[in-house]
């Protein structure tokens, strides 16, 4: 449906996959996120259309799945040593929001980024690097839950 440059809402994703309203507007989040589908309009009037790099460029040669974008090392850049919101970061980059807060619940995860705040959702959390600068160095807590093990092993 997608392919063909038509555009598909909650109610057709629904209907073509059986699937419940909150299960798909979860899904088509989740693709939104992931950069494979474009939204417009919004909450009961959204829709959607598929973004250009994710449709296939020619079924005649097989190409290799294409992965999704890291945009780590894009959102750290535009951190720098400083602070800022999931807005700051979503106006210095360009991406969109799901796909910044995806991101950044990553770098959270992976303790390259730290929140000023509990809750995520707020808008007024700001974000800040922590003093681990790659991605293949252990954050704080996991060097004292490794240390820990080793110590300990029993």
């Amino acid at each position: 449906m997608l392919f063909h440059g038509e555009t598909l809402d909650n109610q057709a994703y629904r209907n073509a996959n059986d699937l419940d309203s909150r299960v798909a507007t979860e899904e088509l989040g989740d693709l939104v996120a992931r950069d494979l589908l474009v939204p417009a309009g919004g909450r009961r009037y959204a829709h959607y259309t598929l973004a250009e790099d994710a449709a296939p460029a020619s079924t005649d040669s097989p190409s290799p799945p294409r992965r999704r974008a890291d945009r780590r090392e894009e959102i750290l850049d535009a951190l720098g040593d400083g602070e800022a919101t999931r807005a700051d970061l979503v106006a210095a980059t360009g991406l969109q929001d799901r796909t910044m807060t995806r991101w950044l619940s990553v770098l959270l995860r992976q303790g390259l980024v730290e929140a000023t705040e509990r809750n995520l959702r707020s808008p007024n959390v700001r974000y800040h690097r922590t003093t681990q600068r790659t991605f293949d160095e252990p954050s704080a807590e996991g060097q004292r839950l490794v240390l820990g093990a080793i110590r300990d092993p029993g």
